[in-house]
């Protein structure tokens, strides 16, 4: 059953929700939320964050060009560089894990300033990435990833399999 609509000027892009608030980011630069099933506000987030959206405890992390984590209000804490992130970023344990496709690369970054303190090179681009526990997986054009993250700032990979064409999209089930 349909719960509510809200529609943007443009389409939406990615998805999240965390302690009863739904996040989606749409092509309009704005980022709409959801306390449950009622819209709450939209966020102006711009052209560099439209893309991708994590949404956290007291704000969201928004990315495409750039991530920064946003609060509620729309206010930055935080914004750096990233090559091109098509899908919201893992966050565990204070770090927060950023598939980048146009630099190859996962960017491990501290949740609380930004800063980046790790990175992993691929030899292709990086499209998802999705936490249970100290897993990580992480999708890249041909390959699934997954590592222990027990040290969040240096994941040690425990196996990789390939045969994909775009692992675009990678999650945990329940069990």
């Amino acid at each position: 059953n349909l719960l509510n609509k809200v529609c943007g000027s443009n389409w939406m892009d990615d998805a999240s929700y965390s302690n009863g608030i739904f996040g989606f980011v749409n092509f309009d630069g704005y980022a709409y939320l959801f306390k449950g099933s009622t819209f709450w506000k939209n966020v102006h987030v711009g052209g560099d964050y439209y893309n991708a959206i994590t949404v956290l405890p007291d704000g969201f992390i928004a990315c495409k060009w750039k991530c920064a984590y946003f609060d509620f209000d729309g206010n930055k804490k935080w914004d750096v560089d990233v090559g091109w992130v098509g899908n919201g970023p893992a966050v565990h344990n204070g770090y927060v894990y950023v598939a980048d496709y146009y630099w190859n690369k996962l960017h491990i970054l501290k949740l609380s300033d930004g800063s980046e303190v790790n990175e992993i090179s691929y030899g292709e681009g990086a499209y998802d990435t999705a936490v249970c526990g100290n897993y990580l997986a992480v999708g890249t054009w041909s390959y699934l990833y997954l590592y222990d993250v027990s040290d969040p700032a240096n994941p040690k990979v425990l196996w990789k399999v390939g045969g994909f064409v775009e692992a675009y999209n990678v999650a945990f089930s329940p069990d």
